[in-house]
């Protein structure tokens, strides 16, 4: 199984979410279980809706993995 892990932060609103920026890989997360590096330009943004408790986080995490 792949994981990938990372810190999103600079929340910015939108008309009805808030953008979260990609900060860090966590460590342990950063290339999934056989350690491949993350592309140069890997800058990804997650959207969480508005009205929810990330409405006041300054950063979030994210973790993604492959499911079979």
């Amino acid at each position: 199984m792949k994981v990938l892990t990372f810190i999103m932060g600079d929340p910015a609103e939108k008309k009805h979410s808030t953008r979260f920026d990609f900060v860090a890989a966590v460590p342990d997360g950063m290339g999934g279980a056989d350690g491949e590096p993350l592309p140069d330009k890997f800058k990804p943004s997650f959207y969480i809706p508005k009205g929810t408790f990330v409405d006041r986080a300054k950063r979030i995490r994210v973790t993604i993995e492959e499911v079979e």
